[in-house]
């Protein structure tokens, strides 16, 4: 809910704005720990488009540029049940020589009795100098002391920029 409100408010706030959007391939990444199985972690980095091919340029882009990944976002542990996020605002900035990034980690716990089981989604987009567009997409599952197991699912199917 706490996302949803953010986008809202986003949207409000910025009136001449224009939505740019990057789709391609679905951007997947999932993992999946059972039992006592310990934490894992998968990334991934894919390219994505440049921002001459969505109409931006380097300058454009800054602190109040917003970004948002839509898709299929998913964490479940046995405390928690399925937990779902069409979008995930990546609200998180910053910026060095070269790029600027937007990022934003999702995670989820739960203890149950001596059972502890967490879920994470970390999803950064990486925007370069030279105008090139990267998504990072990261996962983490563990579950220790459990009979059941944690998945963390980030199919990611489009990135829009807000500028």
């Amino acid at each position: 809910m706490f996302l949803k409100t953010l986008i809202i408010i986003s949207s409000i706030t910025c009136i001449n704005c224009k939505s740019h959007i990057i789709t391609g391939p679905t951007w997947k990444n999932e993992i999946k720990k059972c039992a006592s199985g310990g934490g894992d972690e998968r990334s991934y980095t894919f390219e994505l488009k440049t921002l001459d091919s969505i109409g931006l340029n380097y300058s454009d882009i800054n602190r109040s540029t917003s970004v948002v990944a839509h898709g299929r976002m998913e964490l479940y542990t046995k405390g928690t049940g399925l937990l779902k996020e069409p979008t995930i605002p990546l609200t998180d900035y910053s910026e060095e020589n070269n790029y600027k990034i937007f990022s934003h980690s999702w995670v989820e716990s739960a203890r149950l009795g001596w059972a502890y089981q967490e879920g994470r989604i970390g999803l950064s987009v990486k925007i370069h100098k030279d105008g090139f567009i990267e998504l990072k997409n990261y996962v983490y599952a563990g579950s220790w002391g459990s009979i059941t197991c944690a998945e963390s699912r980030a199919y990611v199917q489009k990135i829009e920029i807000i500028n």
